[in-house]
């Protein structure tokens, strides 16, 4: 049994990504979850949560738990995907477990 930690905050990511296709959408999220990885080894807590790709206005949002919004935007920078625009997310009932 594991000990109880605090949730995370989540954050919201949101990307401009005109002519989008699901393949690069599966890409996308593939070498955030890579970049996630790399930041938590060094000792940052962050996973990405959620992508939505919202095709007609091409936009990609992006839901993470992490410590801190410089900790997403590392993560997407790394990821080659630096935020078009990054906010704290409203907390879900349903919270999201430490990464």
């Amino acid at each position: 049994m594991g000990i109880a930690t605090e949730p995370l905050p989540c954050y919201l990511v949101e990307w401009y990504r005109p002519g989008l296709d699901k393949e690069q959408l599966d890409s996308i999220a593939a070498e955030v979850d890579r970049s996630s990885v790399s930041v938590r080894a060094e000792g940052s807590p962050v996973r990405r949560v959620l992508t939505l790709a919202v095709l007609t206005d091409d936009v990609v949002f992006g839901i993470f738990a992490a410590g801190s919004a410089d900790v997403v935007a590392l993560v997407c920078r790394r990821a080659g995907m630096p935020a078009s625009h990054l906010t704290a997310a409203l907390a879900d009932r349903n919270r999201v477990p430490e990464a």
